[in-house]
């Protein structure tokens, strides 16, 4: 039977009010057709040049890719600024020019450090230093990448927020922060090192920085802190340096190297070393030095020997790095440990124990030394001479503060 030809399907037809919002969608509420947004039209991969693999050789120093995002992370003291300060006078020294957006030396804090690592007038001269106290406009930050540097140092996030009025905390504000102010140095291939710090307890700390997941979440490499022996004015500081992700895939995971800092015990001038991480033997543990000398103090100050369980509920740190931190002290002479009441290991001190006492302990081959650490650059005269001036030759220090001997590493 052939269909009736007055017979029409309504199921077929859409309802006005979905042909009036369809028609919207593609002419808008004026009638004429929405223009696409040129990030949503499709590109043909085939068409991109083949690169080579990209390879962490920004101021050679192995830890950072030239025109990738970095994140350095840790606990205050942690090194991490001094680490990208040498990347950046590095980069500065290959004749490249480089952008520091300070939130946390102030200039002449910033400068007295670049001077203590050896810069000289003229790479001071091609460090592009800024001290934002406002949000990051499109002008502000067109105008730096038009200087064309190799690299943005960021020192550090929470600053950057606090300007923004961004929570670091929500995911949203994360992304609406890296749009203003890291996709826009990316686009042109200029690489980021935004510093940025941990929660601080150490035990839940994992591998992020404090915040949302975000901030690490959407960079492409990020290199953790910590400290094995602090550094101060005259003596040596070491760090460790560690993966925590690197998506170019050149970085070794789990702890990438060793940070070795040295201070000249007069000039205060700095010479460093990224050298491999030791190694520890098959069957030695790792050496907790910085909860060891926390440990010592801590029984200096009890009248009678204590247990190991005072000690590990007294003293912060992990309990059974705590107990590694006894096992060393007591194997290597520095604490006596005897039977008490009830059967109890009784601990109490036979000689302090200082980090900077690593060199005479009787096992030097179980951790790093604590002297003589090589370095890669020449020592820099003292930062004032006689008449006051920088290294004696470039007029008096207006600096309208105070010297200072408290700047954090």
């Amino acid at each position: 039977m052939s269909p009736d030809p007055q017979f029409v399907d309504l199921e077929a037809y859409p309802l006005v009010a979905d042909e009036a919002w369809a028609l919207q969608q593609i002419y808008g509420t004026n009638g004429k057709a929405q223009e696409i947004h040129e990030s949503w039209l499709p590109q043909n991969l085939g068409d991109l040049d083949d690169t080579p693999p990209a390879h962490p050789t920004l101021g050679g120093v192995g830890l950072a890719y030239p025109g990738k995002r970095h994140v350095f992370s840790g606990p205050q003291e942690s090194a991490k600024t001094l680490a990208a300060y040498v990347v950046a006078l590095e980069e500065i020294r290959a004749g490249e020019t480089v952008v520091l957006l300070d939130f946390e030396m102030g200039p002449w804090d910033a400068k007295t450090r670049l001077r203590e690592m050896g810069a000289t007038q003229d790479e001071l001269s091609s460090l592009l230093y800024v001290a934002p106290d406002r949000g990051a406009s499109p002008a502000a930050i067109g105008s730096l990448i038009a200087s064309r540097p190799s690299l943005v140092v960021l020192d550090a996030t929470a600053g950057a927020f606090s300007v923004e009025g961004l929570d670091d905390n929500s995911r949203k504000d994360v992304e609406l922060w890296s749009r203003a102010w890291i996709d826009p140095f990316r686009r042109e291939g200029i690489a980021t090192i935004a510093l940025d710090h941990v929660v601080k307890n150490s035990e839940t700390r994992g591998a992020y920085a404090i915040g949302s997941e975000r901030k690490v979440g959407g960079v492409d490499v990020h290199i953790g802190f910590t400290t094995v022996r602090e550094l101060s004015r005259g003596k040596s500081g070491l760090y460790r340096v560690t993966t925590h992700k690197d998506r170019g895939g050149m970085l070794k995971r789990g702890v990438l190297c060793e940070f070795a800092i040295e201070s000249h015990p007069d000039t205060h001038s700095l010479t460093w070393e990224f050298r491999p991480a030791q190694e520890v033997q098959e069957g030695e543990k790792f050496r907790y030095t910085v909860l060891m000398e926390k440990v010592s103090r801590w029984l200096e100050l009890q009248s009678e020997p204590q247990s190991r369980t005072k000690i590990t509920e007294n003293v912060t740190g992990k309990a059974s790095a705590l107990r590694d931190a006894i096992d060393a002290l007591v194997t290597e002479g520095w604490l006596v440990e005897e039977i008490g009441p009830n059967r109890t290991r009784q601990v109490s001190v036979r000689r302090p124990y200082r980090q900077d006492d690593e060199q005479v302990r009787p096992s030097p081959s179980q951790s790093v030394p604590a002297e003589g650490v090589p370095a890669v650059r020449p020592p820099v005269p003292p930062l004032q001479g006689e008449d006051g001036g920088w290294n004696g030759h470039e007029g008096p220090r207006t600096d309208p503060t105070p010297s200072r001997d408290d700047i954090e590493f």
